[in-house]
């Protein structure tokens, strides 16, 4: 079990609010479990936003259950696509925003309350218990994100919705305009 997630207790901070429950509540199972295949650490070292180096995606793709979180006041965070990437069966709070096709909860990754600590430790307790259904969800999960949400599938989806909005817009220009006369610019008779 690996959690990354930075920890912070201040308000403004984006690793407060969920985040420093769910890492709180994992450092204390750790202990309570005394279990050494849980590694809790926040994302720190030497690399690009201070986190990305070779021990990171080490413990990253050693992982076989990644515990992740939504930042405080958005989503959309880059944490649950490299966790999806590393092939680990991945553990998310709700998606209020969904992509295109959206993942599925219980299908290509499991889903928590990260207000309510008994369904993060009844969850997390099962999935180390069932190795084999956490792999199933881990490969869904890892197929997905490999085969429908890479970069070039994002940039793909931009361009196709770009090619939609002037196709609506020239289909807009095209029609003719009820509330104006064709020769003298005023209302239609």
């Amino acid at each position: 079990v690996l959690c990354t997630l930075r920890n912070s207790t201040m308000k403004a901070s984006p690793y407060g609010g969920g985040r420093h429950r769910v890492f709180t509540w994992l450092s204390e199972l750790k202990r309570q479990w005394q279990d050494p295949r849980m590694h809790i650490r926040p994302a720190t070292g030497t690399g690009a936003g201070g986190c990305f180096d070779r021990q990171y995606f080490a413990l990253m793709h050693k992982a076989k259950i990644i515990v992740t979180c939504q930042p405080q006041n958005w989503e959309g965070d880059w944490r649950t696509w490299e966790s999806l990437s590393t092939g680990a069966m991945v553990m998310v709070d709700e998606f209020r925003t969904q992509m295109n096709p959206p993942l599925q909860p219980g299908v290509h990754y499991v889903q928590y309350n990260s207000s309510n600590r008994t369904d993060l430790e009844v969850k997390l307790e099962y999935y180390l218990q069932h190795p084999n259904d956490a792999a199933v969800i881990a490969n869904a999960g890892f197929q997905f994100a490999v085969h429908r949400h890479r970069a070039v599938h994002r940039v793909d989806n931009m361009l196709a919705d770009a090619l939609q909005v002037k196709q609506q817009r020239l289909n807009a220009s095209n029609e003719p305009n009820k509330f104006r006369s064709p020769k003298r610019g005023g209302p239609s008779t």
